[in-house]
């Protein structure tokens, strides 16, 4: 295979991860729009956006598993033919109802591409490039989700909401045109069955799960609790069941390999970190400091442009001269970064810019090599199920660094207050940077989790 057709493989792989993780953000913006021009309660249209999440987390490990049993390549175009005609849908919605089933549809076909194109790219670029081409994935990820909701707002002042969907067909059709002409000859592996017992009970625990977290935001936890207990009740007959079977859906021995375990959970512990810098410093810049929303646009673009920087050249490096000191690079940047948000007050323009590259450059280093590294682990005929895998933690670590920061930040501004604040406001305001140093705290504390895990991983693997 010639490295232009790699390439090309590569532009058609990304295009879909930042489409996927594009419409997990993108819509947030819209919800106000949304909810007047359906006639619905805002607190209803959020539902778009917890639909797609927790369909995509409930079938990304299924995804994978059939994309292991019948081809990676295959399942990953039925993806992108499925999320093409969801987003098409979605856009010729009339009512609440449809949306959420295109929503569904289009979360269908996420997880079919975000499942199966890690492994694709692995099965495409031999170990030498792969710290490149993981590296442009990665970037195609986090820049989906940072830049949703300022595409959404470009779009919304141009067009009606249904735009913010069609948007996503054209580009599309070109992604799977380019997949037509590029993607190498699916290979099928017909050794094994599907377990789809344990898909039901899986896809029921992240489900479960997953919504529980993202509708306690909107209606308070203690309505919902029995949720997470079914959560937790599944996960924990998922668990059973699938240690009984040869061919579990799951092979939870994947586990056991300490490189793999570790390189998911520091590549976690980051993109938690990013989601909560994502939540609080529109906050900081606009509510607490009265930036206008283009400098604080202007400020908060330095992040995806120092992403879309390094983890190129990160990877290119990493191939030449050895990926791990360039992770640890990337996370020292990242920690230095955090120390700095954890102190930052009335800081100018400049030092949250110096803080932002850091932040920016330190992920770019550090996640796509991360993948990289994390796939290197996995043999050829579990790579399915070890790429949706690392999909899953990115969308658990997206969902989680929105649930956490927002807990910590009005626990604390409640605290100091002496009366519960569940929004940041000109009456609140005094409160939220106590409240916003917490957060960053933690973040710090969270990067330097990844770290070690790091380090730990390179000790054993040695």
């Amino acid at each position: 295979m010639t490295n232009t057709k790699r390439w090309f493989i590569l532009l058609s792989v990304a295009l879909f991860t930042f489409m996927s993780t594009l419409d997990t953000s993108i819509v947030n913006i819209a919800l106000p729009v949304l909810a007047k021009n359906l006639g619905i309660m805002t607190s209803q249209s959020t539902y778009a956006v917890v639909v797609y999440l927790v369909v995509i987390a409930g079938l990304l490990v299924t995804m994978g598993r059939l994309g292991d049993l019948f081809g990676k390549v295959r399942l990953f175009k039925y993806g992108t033919h499925i999320f093409t005609i969801g987003s098409l849908l979605a856009g010729i919605s009339p009512t609440l109802n449809w949306l959420l089933v295109a929503r569904a549809v289009q979360a269908v076909g996420a997880a079919a591409t975000m499942a199966n194109g890690f492994g694709i790219i692995a099965d495409t670029f031999p170990p030498e490039m792969r710290g490149r081409a993981m590296g442009f994935v990665t970037v195609a990820n986090p820049l989906g989700f940072i830049a949703g909701p300022a595409l959404g707002s470009l779009l919304l002042s141009s067009f009606q909401w249904q735009a913010i969907f069609l948007v996503n067909v054209p580009v599309g059709l070109i992604a799977i045109g380019l997949g037509a002409l590029f993607l190498p000859k699916n290979v099928q592996s017909n050794a094994g069955r599907f377990d789809f017992v344990g898909a039901v009970l899986l896809f029921g625990a992240l489900t479960s799960l997953f919504g529980t977290l993202e509708v306690s935001q909107n209606i308070g936890f203690s309505q919902i609790w029995w949720l997470l207990v079914v959560a937790i009740l599944l996960i924990v007959g998922f668990v059973l069941y699938e240690r009984r079977l040869e061919q579990p859906l799951l092979d939870l021995r994947v586990f056991l390999n300490h490189g793999f375990s570790l390189s998911v959970g520091a590549g976690l512990m980051m993109v938690m970190t990013n989601s909560f810098w994502n939540l609080l410093l529109p906050f900081y810049l606009e509510s607490y400091r009265g930036w206008s929303l283009s400098m604080a646009s202007a400020l908060m673009i330095i992040f995806p442009v120092g992403m879309i920087v390094s983890a190129p050249l990160g990877g290119f490096l990493g191939d030449k001269l050895g990926k791990y000191p360039l992770m640890v690079t990337g996370l020292v940047l990242a920690l230095i970064a955090q120390i700095g948000y954890v102190y930052v007050d009335h800081a100018s323009f400049t030092i949250l810019a110096i803080f932002t590259v850091l932040t920016g450059i330190g992920n770019g280093l550090f996640l796509g090599l991360n993948a990289a590294t994390t796939m290197s682990f996995v043999q050829r005929e579990k790579m399915g199920v070890a790429g949706a895998i690392n999909s899953l933690s990115i969308s658990v670590g997206q969902l989680i660094g929105v649930v956490v920061p927002s807990l910590i930040l009005y626990g604390v501004m409640s605290h100091l207050a002496g009366h519960t604040i569940t929004t940041v406001s000109s009456a609140s305001a005094r409160w939220f940077l106590p409240g916003m140093h917490a957060v960053f705290a933690v973040a710090f504390g969270f990067v330097l989790v990844s770290l070690i895990l790091v380090v730990l991983r390179q000790r054993k693997v040695k």
